[in-house]
């Protein structure tokens, strides 16, 4: 390991309908144990969720949004250079294929056009297009609220009276429940929240609804929503890969963690990215696969039973992340056959590398000496001497 160069780790829970806070708590918690070591750089859990947030809206499904994000750049360049009668034309021609598009997917990109047109219009001195644009931006997006950090006071004022004329609108509501429970829904392809949820206040039309969790089958509605009444949708979302032997999972569904991880990696740009699933259904068993960017493949996850029991805890956790931490400092190159998982998933880098004797790193030993002293509040040094509800009790296996 290089200590010059920390290896940077993201830690992300995998979302998948059961005990997603759980797996987010420990995710967070691991990824705390992880940090105190200084040749790993643990990237903040609230930052890595948002970048991921902003680019997984931003998934383009038609080649057409390519063009559309090509005229919008273009229009706030010129916008910024004074030229408004071009940054107009610009932005007239972002907005020409967005509505040929399916808003599930391009809602986001709508709303910033229409943002866009409204500060080239008041530019221009044209009011009725600067509410006319505003107007566009909710009907796509009834919640969207104004930053007095990013806009000024008039622009504000502006859109605050546009949403009060549209809040005289009739508007109805949709109440959206789901089994599982904490699936993502989108309205117009924008974020709205965890299921439960009930969207209040949305002017009468149709909406497109997106209702998504990982490893499930997305469920996506076109809703007409009407005046003074309440659509409620309570789907039951259906597993979208099975599991085969019991808890084994399948070759496909291990690759597709495997996808989820690399994609994180890649829009995070860190070497190695640990998911964690907690299953509470089978008695709190939790596995932990690392993702490595470099070569593209998962490692063999490593699993602890009974993690949701108070007693003993602390230990186990302890085991998992000390375990992480020399799965971090394995070298894949020299035993691909033991570490990667599933078989035959890897990067084409990988053939070129040859196999070198595994050696001892100083540095890494140390490090683990600072892990096992600091992390969890003591909670690996716990472990290693027997604490934490005894050794007896903790089962730390490579699969």
């Amino acid at each position: 390991m290089n200590s010059s160069s920390p290896v940077a780790i993201a830690v992300r829970p995998v979302n998948d309908g059961d005990s997603d806070q759980a797996s987010l708590d420990l995710a967070t918690v691991i990824g705390q144990g992880l940090g105190v070591v200084d040749s790993h750089h643990v990237v903040d859990s609230d930052l890595a969720a948002e970048v991921l947030e902003y680019h997984d809206s931003e998934e383009r499904s038609d080649p057409r949004m390519a063009t559309v994000e090509e005229a919008l750049a273009k229009a706030k360049e010129l916008y910024f250079q004074f030229r408004y009668v071009d940054s107009w034309a610009a932005v007239e021609r972002a907005l020409a294929p967005l509505k040929d598009l399916d808003r599930t997917i391009s809602g986001p990109l709508f709303v910033d056009a229409y943002l866009t047109r409204a500060l080239i219009a008041k530019a221009r001195g044209e009011r009725d297009e600067v509410r006319t644009s505003f107007r566009q931006a909710l009907l796509i997006n009834p919640k969207l609220e104004l930053s007095s950090q990013d806009y000024p006071p008039s622009v504000i004022a502006m859109f605050e009276e546009e949403r009060g004329l549209l809040a005289k609108r009739p508007a109805g509501s949709i109440a959206v429940s789901t089994s599982p429970a904490a699936a993502k829904v989108y309205l117009n392809g924008i974020l709205q929240g965890e299921t439960p949820i009930e969207l209040a206040r949305l002017p009468q039309g149709s909406y497109r609804l997106l209702i998504r969790a990982n490893r499930y089958q997305p469920v996506e509605r076109t809703i007409r929503v009407e005046g003074g009444r309440r659509v409620e949708l309570k789907p039951r979302l259906k597993w979208a890969s099975k599991k085969k032997g019991g808890q084994e999972m399948a070759d496909e569904d291990r690759a597709a963690l495997v996808r989820q991880g690399l994609h994180i990696a890649d829009t995070l740009k860190v070497d190695k990215v640990i998911l964690v699933d907690v299953d509470a259904v089978d008695r709190g068993r939790v596995s932990a696969r690392m993702i490595d960017r470099k070569f593209g493949v998962g490692l063999k996850p490593i699993v602890v039973d009974g993690i949701l029991e108070p007693e003993g805890r602390a230990g186990r956790l302890a085991k998992m992340t000390l375990a992480l931490a020399q799965q971090i400092g394995a070298s894949v190159e020299v035993s691909p056959e033991k570490l990667i998982d599933p078989p035959g998933v890897s990067d084409p880098a990988l053939l070129g590398q040859r196999k070198r004797p595994p050696h001892r790193d100083p540095i890494f030993w140390s490090a683990i000496g600072v892990l096992l002293a600091g992390a969890i509040g003591g909670g690996l040094a716990a472990a290693m001497s027997g604490g934490g509800g005894g050794p007896g009790n903790i089962r730390v296996q490579f699969r």
